[in-house]
């Protein structure tokens, strides 16, 4: 529809095309221009926008409150924390200063000892004396240290060992004999092995590498210790000796003075042939009693019929010497004929490697 308006009373010549959804009718028959739906949106967008801006405003504000009081609090405990820390070591520190005071007026108020004098300062002495044979009487039983079975195994061998040589432990005489026997099992064991790791090689090849290897072979008879043949057997028995003190010192613990026993220690016992001797570790049987005793021998007294009585005690017992008493807490007088054995060699901790 093509319509004209005119503003301030002029007709004007411009002339737009409308759609009759743009008027609005009012009652009064009066026509006007709406206003645009999209203005209408865009207002109520923005409304929504001022309002959120203004609750998270409100929120922001809030949070800052709290996290100044919170703030605020935790300065304020801190201040108190260490204020309490304060007044502890003040206090700590004061008892400490009254402690030493009332220590050093009691020194000061004790009277001088007045010196023993009679049976009293022999009871004292004697004490005295066998502590003193307890401290003195700790033999240097040699310590020895083992890592795993087969160490363990090897280090009784050698201990239980003596100067007498047994067969396994006699020395080659004659070396030489047994080379061509050796080499040939030595020869039959490892050339399977070789051509398993090293499969394309000649026959040359695999010969020349086990030569190699037999060489530095502790199965090859001249690697062995060996001895003149005209040796005599006592140099034979001094040599073995001497290498199963070599064997032993690498597996000793340097400086040992171990003075007690625990359990899976392994001690070597021997018939007590000569007389025992303080400082002696015996090994003794009492009545009522399933297991044996292990004391270390602190004072030897001989009966007139030439027997011995000894006064011994354990390594981990206190020592309490009452006058006119026969046993003793701690202590023990046994008679040779309840000893079982002497121990002559220890071997400590060897039950626990066995047991792992």
């Amino acid at each position: 529809m093509e319509r004209d308006f005119s503003g301030g009373g002029k007709a004007t010549e411009e002339k737009r095309q409308w759609h009759p959804s743009d008027f609005i009718r009012q009652n009064d028959g009066n026509s006007c221009i709406s206003e645009m739906g999209g203005n209408k949106e865009k207002r109520v967008g923005q409304k929504l926008a001022a309002q959120k801006d203004k609750e998270a405003q409100v929120v922001e504000q809030k949070e800052a409150r709290e996290g100044k009081k919170w703030e605020t609090g935790a300065k304020v405990d801190k201040k108190q924390l260490e204020e309490q820390k304060k007044q502890e070591a003040l206090q700590k520190k004061k008892e400490r200063e009254a402690l030493l005071a009332a220590e050093e007026r009691e020194l000061a108020a004790t009277k001088p000892v007045a010196p023993i004098k009679g049976s009293a300062k022999k009871a004292e002495q004697r004490t005295a004396k066998h502590e003193q044979f307890a401290l003195d009487a700790r033999a240097d039983i040699p310590e020895f240290a083992a890592s795993g079975l087969d160490d363990a195994l090897n280090l009784l061998d050698l201990a239980a060992g003596g100067a007498e040589p047994k067969s396994s432990d006699k020395i080659e005489r004659h070396p030489e004999k047994r080379m061509k026997s050796a080499w040939a099992a030595f020869e039959e064991r490892e050339m399977p092995l070789l051509k398993q790791e090293q499969p394309n090689l000649r026959l040359s090849q695999y010969k020349q590498a086990l030569q190699k290897k037999w060489k530095k072979s502790p199965e090859n008879p001249m690697n062995q210790q060996s001895v003149a043949f005209d040796t005599t057997r006592q140099e034979e028995r001094e040599l073995i000796e001497s290498q199963r003190e070599a064997a032993l010192s690498k597996l000793r613990v340097n400086g040992s003075m171990r003075p007690a026993f625990d359990r899976g220690d392994l001690l070597f016992l021997s018939r007590p042939s000569t007389p025992f001797q303080t400082g002696d570790i015996c090994i003794f049987n009492i009545d009522g009693k399933h297991t044996p005793i292990v004391h270390r021998v602190m004072q030897v007294h001989t009966r007139h019929n030439g027997t011995q009585l000894m006064l011994t005690k354990g390594d981990n017992n206190t020592v309490d010497d009452r006058v006119g008493e026969l046993y003793r807490p701690g202590q023990m007088w046994i008679g040779g004929e309840s000893v079982v054995g002497k121990v002559d060699r220890a071997v400590f901790g060897v039950g626990d490697d066995i047991d792992e």
